[in-house]
């Protein structure tokens, strides 16, 4: 992922979402169901550049992301259309959330560094 991020979105910032974020906003849909007739959403609680993502994860665990050969990515991109058209869009449009209305919304968006500590796996708890 890293290194599609990097061959494809470049220096670009990339809005991103923690799983456990979605479950409120889906939530709130159902709460409040007129306050939502004829929206869509996009959610995102950070966009980070790779770097920035680099720097906190360095900061957090000690290394960057994993990446592999660029020539990989490429070649998966010529091979799956969607993935290759994914990748354009992140680039080009991306999701358009407005995270700060998000987080008006949602006080408790999870941010890069958090969900590196609570949600991705790559801070091992030992009990």
């Amino acid at each position: 992922m890293a290194t599609a991020w990097r061959v494809a979105v470049k220096d670009e910032p990339l809005q991103l979402v923690a799983t456990r974020d979605i479950g409120p906003f889906a939530a709130q849909e159902f709460l409040r169901p007129d306050d939502f007739v004829g929206r869509a959403i996009s959610l995102a609680g950070v966009e980070p550049t790779l770097n920035a993502a680099n720097t906190t994860l360095r900061r957090k665990v000690g290394h960057a992301m994993p990446e592999t050969f660029h020539f990989l990515v490429r070649f998966i991109r010529l091979m799956s259309a969607e993935c290759g058209t994914m990748f354009r869009w992140f680039h080009s449009e991306g999701y358009g959330a407005n995270i700060s209305a998000l987080r008006k919304e949602y006080p408790g968006m999870t941010g890069f560094g958090d969900w590196i500590e609570v949600e991705s796996g790559w801070l091992k708890k030992s009990d």
